[in-house]
């Protein structure tokens, strides 16, 4: 499929899903929880007061409706950028900033404006083109890449945890679900870094990781 029909599909796709899914969460949010829903709700889809300790149970069920519908667009989105990404024969690991506010935007235009490359251009575009500057800290090893993949997204996802709920001060789908994706996918780069890995073994790291986030994030939680 040519570059400009592959941008065509994406600009298209992306506009209609957007527009879809924001009508979907207004109707929703009013004609079932009673709540109004604008564009700027998606920053913070509990209320600026909600805290993760202290969440009703009528609001965590609208949380839960919330993520539900957006799951199929989700997938949407992460779908579409990667073809769009192996298409331009630009880095994989890319598609993170899908999840990013007011860059994602951005990254959205860019991507229905950018030229396709050749077939070799595109076998190029892997998670870590021509990097090498990170060859002497991830072992080659499966086990040593693995636990250095975990270890090091359990340091950045508890980074980020502190910012988003002490800094920021925000409980919203960044939190909740662009930082559990990003994290898993961070890992398996990492992970992958040297050569192929198999897909269940990719599919180990990210759970764990995830998994021993979320303990770690839980034993700070009873002790502080």
């Amino acid at each position: 499929m040519a570059g400009e029909d592959r941008s065509q599909i994406l600009c298209d796709c992306g506009c209609s899903a957007f527009v879809l899914k924001y009508f979907l969460d207004k109707i929703v949010a009013f004609a079932v929880f009673g709540r109004q829903w604008f564009l700027w709700s998606y920053w913070q889809p509990l209320g600026p007061d909600a805290r993760v300790n202290a969440i009703h149970s009528d609001t965590r069920a609208f949380a839960v409706t919330l993520l539900i519908l957006a799951l199929p667009f989700i997938w949407l989105g992460v779908t579409l950028t990667v073809q769009r990404l192996r298409d331009a024969g630009k880095p994989l690991w890319l598609v993170v900033l899908f999840f990013v506010p007011v860059i994602n935007l951005l990254f959205f235009l860019l991507l229905c404006v950018m030229e396709s490359h050749s077939v070799t251009a595109q076998r190029e575009a892997m998670p870590w083109p021509e990097t090498r500057m990170l060859d002497r800290w991830i072992p080659r090893s499966a086990m040593g890449a693995a636990a250095t993949a975990i270890g090091v997204t359990i340091a950045i996802g508890s980074m980020f945890t502190v910012v988003g709920t002490e800094v920021l001060q925000s409980y919203g789908w960044g939190l909740f679900v662009a930082l559990p994706f990003c994290l898993g996918l961070f890992s398996v780069l990492v992970y992958s870094y040297h050569e192929p890995r198999s897909f269940g073994s990719c599919m180990s790291v990210a759970l764990w990781a995830i998994a021993l986030l979320g303990a770690v994030l839980i034993v700070a939680a009873i002790e502080g």
